[in-house]
C-alpha cells in the first residue's frame, strides 16, 4: 500500500519472504518512482568499511569469508516457521559476500538440521565474477552468538569482528588493530554497528533522488543467492 501511494520506503531485512515477493516489490517501486532501501546494516558498520577499504587499497578482494552463528534452541523456527533462518537473519552474512565480491555465478552448499526439525545450519562455497570466492558458515545450533568476516587480496587481509575489532595484515605482518568504537568514533551501538549510517544513507538518497546501495532492486540479488543456497543445500 505504501509503494502504491508513491512513498519512499526503508524496511528491515528480509525485504520479502520469497524472491518472487521481493522482485514484485522492486518492480512496483520502480514503476511508482519510489526510493527504497533494505536494512542490511553490516555494509554500513564503520569498521567493516575501514577493513574493506584497507584490502581494496592493495587490490581486488579475491576471497570473502562470512560467519554468523547463534544459539537458538526453540522448537519452532522464526515466526513459527513463516520464514527460514537463512532468509530472515543469516542473510546478513550472504549480503556481505555480495558486497565484497559482486555478482555471483555458481554455488555449492549444504543445509543441515542439527537437533531440530527445521534447517538451522547453512554452508556455502560461492564463485563470483572474475574468479572471486565467497565462503558462508552459519550455524544456529552453536554455543553462542559469533559474527565475523574476512576480506583477502594478494598479500593483504582483514579479519573483522564488528562487535570488537579488526586485525589488518599486510605481507605477513600485523599492520593495524582497530576497535569497532575507534572506527566509528563513538561507543554508542547505534553509531558503531551501522544503524546510524544506514539511516543517514537513506535520508541522503531521498534528498538527492538517487538509488540507495541496498535498494529493493539490489536486495533481489541477495534473496536470489539465499534461495540458491537453500535449493542446492537441501538436495539429498
Amino acid at each position: 500500500d505504501v509503494l502504491e501511494r508513491g512513498l519512499n520506503v526503508f524496511v528491515e531485512k528480509p525485504p520479502g519472504v520469497t524472491v518472487t515477493q521481493t522482485e514484485s516489490l522492486a518492480r512496483l517501486a520502480e514503476r511508482k518512482g519510489c526510493i527504497t532501501m533494505v536494512g542490511f546494516n553490516r555494509r554500513f558498520i564503520p569498521i567493516m568499511r575501514v577493513a574493506k577499504a584497507f584490502v581494496e587499497g592493495e587490490g581486488v578482494i579475491n576471497t570473502c569469508i562470512a560467519e554468523f552463528h547463534k544459539y537458538y534452541a526453540d522448537e519452532l523456527p522464526y515466526y513459527r516457521g513463516a520464514v527460514d533462518i537463512l532468509t530472515c537473519d543469516a542473510i546478513h552474512a550472504v549480503d556481505v559476500l555480495r558486497w565484497a565480491c559482486g555478482e555471483w555465478r555458481r554455488v555449492l552448499s549444504v543445509v543441515k538440521r542439527f537437533g531440530r526439525g527445521y534447517d538451522n545450519a547453512f554452508y556455502a562455497l560461492v564463485e563470483f565474477g572474475s574468479g572471486r570466492v565467497g565462503v558462508l558458515a552459519a550455524n544456529w545450533a552453536s554455543g553462542g552468538r559469533m559474527h565475523k568476516f574476512e576480506f583477502h587480496t594478494s598479500g593483504v587481509s582483514a579479519y573483522v569482528n564488528p562487535n570488537d575489532r579488526a586485525l589488518l595484515y599486510r605481507h605477513g605482518k600485523l599492520e593495524l588493530t582497530i576497535t569497532t568504537q575507534q572506527a566509528a568514533g563513538s561507543s554508542e551501538r547505534v553509531r558503531y554497528y551501522g544503524f546510524y549510517d544506514e539511516n543517514r544513507h537513506f535520508i541522503d538518497c531521498v534528498r538527492e533522488g538517487r538509488e540507495p546501495e541496498t535498494s529493493f532492486r539490489d536486495a533481489v540479488k541477495s534473496m536470489q543467492l539465499v534461495d540458491e543456497i537453500l535449493r542446492l543445500g537441501r538436495v539429498k
